[in-house]
Order: structure tokens, then sequence, then C-alpha cells
């Protein structure tokens, strides 16, 4: 039997649902119905906002997309984390295509340039007022160091020395930096020299002088350091390298300055005097063999040498060059005394021949007559005398039986009388004004 739904009063599903309802009611429910111009209007607004969201949407999406372009600096290097593991590549300068966080972690660090730091672990603890004044004006008096906050080097002599290093560094590679240290920046690089380098010091110091490694070898101690840093690098094959280490500052604790002082002058005094001493030696052996005297007292050590070990064959090769080098290389005094002597040596000899020539000469004579040669040889050697300009003849008068000759002062003896007056005058003037002879206090 039909069932009627009207029970007097009209059936309305609108129930306030208003253009939302008639928006979404479905096509078979009713015909449809034309809308009014304030919901066109909203309907019109919402598909606009609609739009613009979803452009909105797909700039946003753009943009994620692009953050993963990475444009590198001329000394930079950069690697790539995907999903937090490492890709073994480093890309240089340029721009880099990655995807966008999180899928990837682009790490870019300045592996190109040299990164310095400054090492105070081994250096002498300072007011922020001492540090202003400098360390000349620094005192402890007799107040001993702390080691809570002094630092310092024991050498292998018992001493201690205050040094500060600067450390420059660069990373070589930058993938094996990233996987070793994980390092996305540099303080690990930095923690990890910090720690080489103060235990290279100290190794280093330990096996040298408080005078190395204050002064005398400190170029050597850096770079000692350095090696032995850059030995503990290449071991852990972490991608760093130590371009220079460097010690600007190097003090001995100022409780010693004085006492330090004064023992580096008087060794300074002590380097002075062997410079002069072996400037001396130098000139006198110039002077006494000219420029061979190097190869003489090479020469002469291996002759002291060869003689200590009795090796007569090589002191007889040895005195041969010696000989060879005097005669031939060398001047100054010794080689004019060689030439003299060999200049001697040949007006000697030529006289001794002379005379060896004349004694052949007159030996039949003499065997013939002795009184004869005499008497000859005699006339002749008279003559000569007589005939020298530079002999005085005095010729007696006929009838006089003899004669007075006055002969001058003696040139030597009048020499040695002026000489002798002379001093006296001078022993006369050094007296002082109270000079009493002696014995005159009892005249």
């Amino acid at each position: 039997m039909p069932h009627d739904h009207d029970h007097g009063h009209p059936h309305d599903h609108d129930h306030g649902l208003g253009l939302f309802e008639h928006a979404h009611r479905a096509p078979d429910d009713e015909p449809d119905a034309p809308m009014d111009a304030a919901s066109q209007s909203l309907a019109e607004a919402l598909r606009q906002s609609f739009r613009i969201l979803k452009g909105v949407m797909v700039l946003l999406v753009v943009l994620y997309a692009g953050s993963g372009v990475k444009f590198l600096e001329p000394n930079e290097e950069a690697v790539v984390f995907r999903f937090g593991r490492l890709l073994p590549v480093a890309h240089t300068s340029g721009a880099l295509f990655a995807w966008p966080f999180p899928v990837d972690e682009v790490v870019r660090l300045p592996v190109k340039e040299a990164n310095e730091m400054i090492l105070d672990s081994h250096m002498l603890w300072m007011t922020e007022d001492e540090k202003s004044k400098g360390l000349t004006f620094v005192s402890r008096g007799h107040e001993g160091l702390d080691p809570n906050r002094d630092g310092a080097l024991l050498t292998g002599d018992g001493g201690l020395v205050h040094v500060r290093w600067v450390v420059t560094y660069r990373i070589s590679d930058l993938v094996a930096y990233a996987r070793e240290l994980s390092g996305r920046r540099m303080e690990p690089a930095e923690q990890l020299i910090r720690v080489l380098v103060e235990n290279a010091a100290v190794a280093v110091a330990s096996g040298m002088r408080t005078e190395d490694v204050y002064l005398e070898r400190l170029e050597d101690v850096c770079g000692e350091v350095r090696r032995q840093v850059n030995a503990e690098l290449d071991a852990l094959g972490c991608g760093l390298s130590v371009t220079g280490v460097k010690a600007p500052l190097s003090i001995v604790p100022v409780q010693l300055r004085g006492a330090f002082e004064g023992a580096q002058q008087a060794e300074n005094r002590k380097e002075k005097a062997v410079q002069d001493a072996r400037k001396i030696r130098a000139e006198i052996l110039s002077r006494a063999a000219g420029g061979a005297y190097e190869d003489v007292l090479a020469e002469l050590d291996k002759l002291d040498a060869a003689r200590a070990e009795n090796r007569e064959d090589e002191v007889a090769r040895i005195e041969a060059r010696l000989d060879a080098i005097f005669e031939n290389d060398a001047s100054g005094e010794a080689g004019q005394r060689l030439k003299a002597a060999g200049s001697h040596y040949t007006t000697v000899v030529g006289r001794i021949e002379s005379d060896l020539a004349l004694y052949k000469a007159l030996l039949p004579e003499f065997k013939r007559n002795p009184r004869l040669l005499f008497e000859r040889l005699w006339d002749e050697y008279r003559n000569q005398v007589l005939n020298h300009r530079e002999v005085t003849k005095i010729y007696r008068p006929f009838g006089v039986a003899q004669i007075r000759i006055k002969l001058g002062p003696d040139p030597e003896q009048r020499k040695q009388d002026e000489i002798e007056h002379n001093q006296e005058k001078v022993d006369v003037i050094r007296r002082p004004d109270h000079y009493v002879p002696v014995g005159a206090e009892f005249d």
C-alpha cells in the first residue's frame, strides 16, 4: 500500500546548507538550478585561490629542487653525503649539482689555501697587562712556574724553554678528511694538529740542548717538528698536511733570564774571539804561503797522520807533494824565501865551481914553483885592494921616518853613546817628584 510522506507539511532538505549543498548535490537529486551572483563570485574566488596555491606549490617544488645547486669558490672543494654516506668524489670550483636536503648534504671547505693557527701550549702564561708591556718587563722574582697555566719544553740537558708556535696547514685530500675525521668544519683539523705538534715538540726538544731550542738551532727544531707531524698525518691518512712550522717567540724562564743572557754574552764573546783568531790565522798563513796555504795545511795533516801510523812510503809521497807545492804554487814569505834560497844556492854553487876551476888551473903552477905563485897572487890581490874606490890610501912622504894618522871616532860607537845618553834623559823624566836615590838619606 502506498506510503504518503507529506504528513501535512512541506518536505524541504535545505536545512541551511545553502551553496555547499547545491554545489555538492548529486545530479540525480534534482535538476540543475541557476546560482545567484554571490554564489558565482565565491566559486570563482575559490577557483582562483586554488590556481594560485597550485602555482606556489609548483614554485616551491622548483626552489626545493634547485636548492641542491652549489657554486664553489676558486679556493674551495666540496664533498657530498647522500643519506649520510660519503660519496668518494671531491668537487672542485664551479657549479655542483646535488639533491636537496635531506637526500644530499654538501660540505664545502677552503682546501686550496693555508690555514694558520697559534699554539701557546708551551708558552709562559701572561696577564693582559704583561702582554701589552712586552717580555722585557715581565718578572716572576723567585716565584716558580705553575704547571696548570705555564707551558714549557724540557730540553735534553735539563733546561726549560718557552716557545710560541705558528702552524700553517691545509687539507690535501678532502675525501679522506671527511671520511676519517667526519670533517664538516675545520675544528677537527685544528684539534688533531694541535695534539700532534705538542707531542712532536716535546720529542724534539728532549734530544737537544737549551741553547739549540732557545736560539742556535731553532729553525732545525721547527723543521723536525714539521717532519714528524706530517709523518703522523700520512700514517693516519686523514688528508691533512702541515705546510709550515715557525717559532716567532722563544725565551728561557724569566727567573733565569739574567744568568742566561750573561752566559750568552760570554758565548758571543768567545765566538768573536774565535772568529778573530781564525782571521788572524788566515792572514798569517796567507802572508806565509799565499793562496796555497790551504793545500799545505791539508798535506801537513796527512803527513802527521802518516807519521803517527809509521807509513814511511806515504810520508815520502806527502813530502814530495809538499815540495812541489812550495816550489810551484807557494807565494808570500815562504815563496820568497824559497826563491831567495834557490838563487843563493845557484850563486854558491857557481862560486864553488869557479874556485874549483881556478884551483885546477893553478895547481900545476904551484907544483912547479909555489913561492913564485904566492908572490904573483899577493901582488894581484894587493892591487885589487888598493885600487878599490872605498879604500883610503895614505902616502908617506919621502925621507920621513914616521907619520901620525888621526882617525875619527868609530861611527858605531858614537851611535851607541847617543842611545845611552838619550836613555838617561828618559829615566830622569820618569822619576817621581819625591824620588830620592838609595843612600841619599845618609848623606
